[in-house]
């Protein structure tokens, strides 16, 4: 549009008699940008993109924790959503990083048993150990004092106190039964980060599943199957004590479960069932895409998923070793590579929508100060060029 163009529209703002003739030129007219020249803007700011987990789809017009939510209030309801995302995906880093510690803390045990032969390592009766202490292990392995002791005290002492790598139990609970076999009663710290972190994925599985129970059924089973996955993940961390079998057989459940979802998700993906290949370009963050970040995300979660999965089965069979540790701190560091990445959307989201409120509020102040409009021309105006602005980022 010209600038004589421009004037003349504004000319019409304020020379032509009130009535329904202005109103329908007013709904007709076309809006630009102030040229400096005094020339009234009417352009409302366009909403911006969620992006949800996985690039899912999810109904994020209205707010996610008010069920009678109506269009005027669902910008802020968009806005609160992003506010719960970062909480969702807070908590997942938080887990994320104390499932690696989990992988870590164990190292020490693992070095330590790592020249052990599997039967010893299997055999729950003390001669068998007694035998390889003395006969099996190198020289200066037992100490010179106890070698040269000649009272079981100074030998059994040992045997009991430093023969074994340390463990990590830390508290016997109240309702523990004290007679229980050790480490049965126990408390350990590896449970403790075990429980914490299981908790921390339950409690951003409930969030997923609130935020998304408007979304489709596909959408909806995928974060159910995440708060499944975490319950059984919770109950092997009780059980790690009580009862190392079934612990592991509630921890290859949810880390299969896992697995499930993050093969599921890429799926969507590959399918074009998912709506993060429809997310503009524009959007970056330290110079790649949305998209580009969801991948990263998505592959890095479906390697330590995986791995996680396949690597399960082994300590059902009661086999671990020094190799299959290693292998839990890169899976476990693949998890917190996701976590960060998402937490990175979810902040960077709600740096948008705040700053598409700000812009929100702004022109509806604008348009109560701009002379001789109607609410009628208005809303219409701003239906237009928001329609409009969503439909360039789509072709985007």
């Amino acid at each position: 549009m010209t600038t004589e163009e421009s004037a003349a529209v504004g000319a019409s703002f304020n020379d032509e008699p009130k009535g329904n003739n202005k109103t329908a030129e007013l709904e007709t007219a076309a809006f630009v940008a102030d040229a400096g020249d005094g020339t009234a803007s009417v352009m409302k700011p366009v909403k911006p993109n969620i992006h949800f987990r996985g690039g899912l789809t999810h109904d994020h017009d209205e707010d996610p924790l008010d069920d009678d939510s109506t269009d005027s209030n669902s910008t802020y309801g968009g806005f609160t959503t992003t506010k719960w995302q970062i909480i969702s995906a807070s908590i997942f880093v938080i887990s994320s990083v104390l499932y690696l510690a989990m992988a870590c803390m164990v190292m020490d045990t693992y070095w330590g048993y790592k020249d052990v032969p599997r039967a010893v390592y299997n055999a729950d009766d003390d001669a068998t150990w007694w035998n390889y202490f003395v006969n099996c292990t190198d020289d200066g392995f037992i100490p010179e004092n106890v070698t040269n002791a000649d009272d079981d005290y100074t030998w059994m002492n040992w045997y009991n106190t430093s023969a074994f790598p340390e463990d990590d139990n830390i508290w016997l609970p109240r309702i523990a039964n004290e007679d229980a076999p050790f480490p049965e009663p126990y408390v350990s710290k590896y449970m403790i980060l075990y429980f914490w972190a299981a908790f921390g994925f339950m409690i951003t599985g409930v969030i997923e599943i609130v935020l998304s129970r408007k979304a489709p059924c596909a959408v909806r089973s995928l974060y159910w199957m995440m708060f499944i996955a975490a319950s059984f993940g919770l109950a092997s961390a009780i059980l790690t004590n009580k009862s190392p079998l079934w612990s592991n057989i509630c921890n290859c459940i949810s880390v299969n479960l896992w697995a499930l979802e993050a093969f599921f998700i890429i799926v969507q993906k590959l399918t074009g069932s998912s709506d993060a290949d429809d997310y503009s370009e524009e959007n970056k963050i330290c110079r790649y895409s949305i998209v580009k970040w969801f991948w990263i995300a998505d592959i890095s979660f479906l390697i330590g998923t995986f791995g996680d999965a396949v690597t399960s089965w082994w300590y059902i069979f009661e086999y671990d070793n020094h190799v299959l540790g290693i292998s839990a701190i890169i899976f476990a560091f693949f998890w917190l590579v996701c976590a960060l990445v998402y937490i990175a959307i979810a902040i960077y989201d709600w740096q948008q929508y705040k700053q598409y409120v700000a812009e929100l509020e702004e022109f509806e102040l604008e348009q109560k100060n701009l002379p001789g409009t109607t609410a009628a021309a208005v809303n219409l105006i701003g239906k237009e060029t928001e329609n409009s602005g969503s439909a360039e980022c789509e072709s985007a």
